[in-house]
């Protein structure tokens, strides 16, 4: 897949625009192309931006030939419904907020956009982020490319689904419990949810520890490439960390430190994903890397499993009562539409 141009690494990507041997619109065109054959199959993007984003592209490939090209100069990213870009529609997956327009950019779209990334597409989630496959009433079901019986996983699935179907060379998701880890899993492809403060996160967002935006791509280096861009310091965002951290590349000689966590201290783990976890475990040992295992059981570190959810409530609350405040609506409806969709509707459904 990597040989051709819709599946093609950011990273080779980058080395042939530099070197004049390939042009932004002609990977993007072939992502163009595979939308038009597997789109409406996948049912991943909600919106589409090709036009302007062909335009974009264009101005990459002038940056290339005069020698000044920024770091995601012409790759192509999709990105979650859930940050906003000015003028982009912003509905959070709900009826409620399908005709509302982002009035500003998000900060990490304004680094994506400083780094000149081209943002083609934004990409479908289930309504407010809450659950773990991605479907709505507004935007309907969303598929697996690998098999579209199965869902990509959510709620960053859209992103997901793009990226494994050569719809998108980069995507970005977000991540709370699980929303960037269960899509790449699900659609093959490498994800990870970052420790608090690397990436900046706007309003009561950047204020909560166990969320954050978040790069998807089909290997780790685009992974890393994407994550340095994305990390450090934004205006509006006060937890973020001062500084940027960079993760250094595969094969460099850094050693990584990984704590490893079988079963989060509370889980019932099946034996085949205990024995594919025991087997990466030594596959990065012998990569150079320390791992750790840690016990996290809940009643010996102090974790009250009843707090932690309350505090997932608490957060999702929080958002929804920020957002319908600027709509000057009322907070008791935040929850209905979303409950009711689970119980009438069910997964699955358009």
């Amino acid at each position: 897949m990597g040989d051709r141009l819709e599946y093609m690494p950011a990273h080779r990507q980058l080395e042939m625009f530099r070197a004049k041997q390939l042009s932004p619109r002609e990977v993007l065109k072939a992502q163009a192309e595979r939308f038009q054959h597997v789109g409406s199959g996948l049912n991943a993007f909600p919106s589409e931006h090709f036009e302007e984003a062909l335009e974009q592209a264009k101005e990459s490939e002038q940056r290339y030939l005069k020698g000044d090209p920024r770091p995601l100069e012409g790759i192509s990213i999709a990105v979650k419904e859930e940050f906003g870009r000015r003028g982009w529609k912003m509905t959070a997956g709900s009826m409620l907020f399908k005709d509302e327009v982002s009035p500003q950019n998000d900060p990490v779209i304004d680094k994506l956009l400083a780094a000149r990334a081209i943002l083609h597409a934004q990409t479908t989630a289930p309504e407010f982020f809450l659950i773990g496959l991605t479907w709505s009433i507004l935007w309907g079901v969303t598929r697996n490319p690998w098999n579209l019986a199965c869902t990509p996983g959510g709620s960053s699935g859209g992103s997901a689904a793009a990226l494994a179907a050569g719809m998108a060379t980069l995507a970005i998701g977000s991540d709370m419990g699980g929303s960037i880890r269960i899509p790449s899993a699900m659609c093959g492809l490498y994800g990870s949810k970052p420790a608090h403060g690397r990436i900046a996160c706007p309003g009561p967002s950047g204020l909560v520890v166990h969320t954050s935006p978040w790069p998807l791509a089909r290997n780790a280096t685009d992974m890393m490439l994407l994550q340095n861009v994305m990390a450090g310091p934004a205006p509006g965002c006060p937890s973020v960390l001062p500084r940027e951290l960079f993760a250094p590349p595969p094969g460099s000689a850094h050693v990584f430190r990984i704590a490893l966590s079988l079963d989060q201290g509370w889980a019932s783990l099946d034996a085949d994903v205990r024995a594919n976890t025991l087997a990466a475990e030594k596959l990065l040992e012998q990569a150079g890397a320390v791992v750790n295992e840690i016990d996290l059981r809940l009643e010996t570190n102090g974790f009250h499993l009843r707090e932690t959810i309350e505090s997932l409530v608490f957060h999702r609350y929080w958002r929804g009562a920020d957002r319908f405040r600027k709509q000057d609506r009322p907070n008791d409806h935040i929850w209905p539409p979303v409950c009711e969709l689970g119980l009438r509707d069910g997964p699955g459904r358009r």
